[in-house]
């Protein structure tokens, strides 16, 4: 092994010397690559390569960059950094279709699983958690391990940004996010707290967004009338406390 000289442990992690361009992403394993990096190839086998192989046209075996590597490395790293800097979210909630009447501002700690904070905005909204729950952002939904796994590091958010929390596909109830601000460092308080709000919230099982409206309007012949002004944030929140 060759020593290493004083002075390079200047960063967190540093290439300090290699051979070869790398790993050619989505060649199918070492055999593969072994025949790609081959100087024989025909120009025949070359072509296909180029058709079969995504970046093999650019790929060189031998080439390496150091300089470009540590680049990228040092990028990487600040990444993953800031994703994991502690963070202190406002955001602002609302169900679709019901924006104006139906609302929550909330705070969270960047460090909140998924799945807590799922359960906490359902939560808030006046729901027992009796059906499926996912966050859908940038037109993906997410699958259930990551939502046990990650935190709301994850999502990288950003201020503005939007997204979505979908409860209970059946009768199709989504609340739309929208980060109002981020502040430095956690929260002084609670991890999870409703700052403010508006609406009673939904009613469990009523049939979707239509007949929450009927509800309210007191025009529904399967749920008894209720208020929709009837919201107790204080009570709320010790709701919330539970899933935190």
């Amino acid at each position: 092994m060759k020593s290493v000289e004083e002075g390079y442990y200047k960063k967190d992690f540093e290439v300090i010397s290699g051979e070869g361009c790398g790993i050619l992403e989505d060649c199918y394993g070492v055999h593969n690559l072994k025949k790609l990096v081959d100087s024989n190839l025909s120009a025949s086998e070359r072509e296909i390569s180029e058709q079969i192989f995504r970046g093999f046209k650019n790929y060189r075996a031998n080439e390496f960059h150091i300089e470009r590597i540590n680049e990228k490395i040092d990028s990487y790293l600040e990444f993953r950094r800031e994703q994991i800097r502690p963070k202190h979210y406002i955001l602002n909630i609302s169900l679709e279709e019901y924006e104006k009447v139906l609302k929550r501002k909330i705070s969270v700690d960047s460090n909140v699983s998924l799945d807590s904070f799922c359960k906490c905005v359902v939560v808030s909204m006046g729901i027992n958690l009796d059906y499926a729950y996912t966050i859908k952002i940038n037109r993906e939904c997410l699958e259930e391990d990551i939502l046990e796994t990650e935190d709301l590091n994850y999502l990288n958010l950003k201020e503005k940004q939007k997204f979505k929390i979908l409860y209970n596909h059946e009768n199709n109830w989504i609340f739309n996010v929208t980060v109002s601000k981020i502040n430095d460092g956690y929260g002084k308080e609670k991890r999870v707290k409703i700052l403010s709000g508006i609406g009673y919230g939904i009613i469990e099982d009523c049939g979707g967004i239509s007949e929450l409206k009927d509800i309210f309007n007191s025009t529904s012949k399967n749920f008894d009338e209720q208020d929709i002004n009837d919201f107790d944030i204080e009570k709320m929140n010790q709701v919330i406390d539970r899933y935190v």
